[in-house]
Formats: C-alpha cells, structure tokens, sequence
C-alpha cells in the first residue's frame, strides 16, 4: 500500500488496545473508532469515537456523511475482515484501519476501483491471510 500520510501503527496510540483473537469465527465485534482527520497544515490527527461504530453506521439506512476531512476511519474490530457495508466508506474515498490487538492492523483502501489491502503491522497466519483475501473478495464483487 502506498504511503498515506498518516502511520496505522499510531492508531495503536489512540485506540485502546484490546485482547482476544485475531480471527474468531462468529459476529463481526467493532469497538474503539477513531477518525483521522488532516489538518490545514496536511498533518493528521485521530479523533477518538469511543461510542461510535462504523460498521454499525454503515449497516444504517443512508448514506454516512463525514466531513471532507476525514481522510480514515480506525476500529478495532474482530475478526479483522471487510464487510459489505465498508463499501460505502471505501467509495468515498476513506482509508480503513482494522486492529484486534496492539501488534497486527490491517488497512484497505480503494484505488481505480479496486480494493487494495495490506498488513501495514504485525503479521497474520495463513489462514487469517486467506480469510482477509475471501472478504475483499466478496466486497469487490459488489462494485459497481
């Protein structure tokens, strides 16, 4: 993934950081958002959203409106797959970061259509790996 602007790994310094699996089969458990936001002098800085979710906006009726500043949107979230839901968001042009724990974050963003993912901390096992790869995947499919 290209550069961003802003580093995932200090999402880490505004999230607090939570225990569990990586992966877990089940519900998609979201907690701990944080929008990062640039700034007039092109430096970015996280607004915690403690009691925000973004899945749970998403999987609303409507369009999200964010303000235009807003450059991502970091979760921890649990297991670390895109839904179908994170298409909205993706489409507007907003750089996702997904963490389970203080160590793997995963980032997805949108390019020319396409969704482009990495591990951009930490490392993940295979079958982790393989499961992120299924999900983009399946949203992909869902562009229009």
């Amino acid at each position: 993934m290209k550069n961003t602007g802003y580093c995932a790994a200090s999402v880490l310094l505004v999230i607090t950081i939570a225990g569990g699996p990586v992966f877990a089969a089940g519900k998609t458990k979201e907690n701990y958002c944080s929008l990062i936001r640039e700034t007039p002098e092109g430096k970015f800085r996280y607004e915690p959203k403690m009691d925000w979710s973004l899945l749970a906006e998403e999987e609303r009726e409507g369009v999200i409106e964010l303000p235009s500043d807003v450059t991502g949107i970091a979760c921890l979230r649990t297991p670390l797959l895109l839904k179908p839901a994170d298409l909205e968001s993706l489409q507007q042009g907003k750089k996702l970061s997904f963490s389970a724990s203080a160590i793997n974050i995963v980032g997805f963003e949108m390019t020319g259509g396409k969704i482009i993912w990495s591990v951009t901390s930490g490392s993940l096992d295979a079958k982790v790996l393989k499961a992120i790869e299924k999900s983009v995947a399946e949203v992909q499919k869902l562009v229009k």
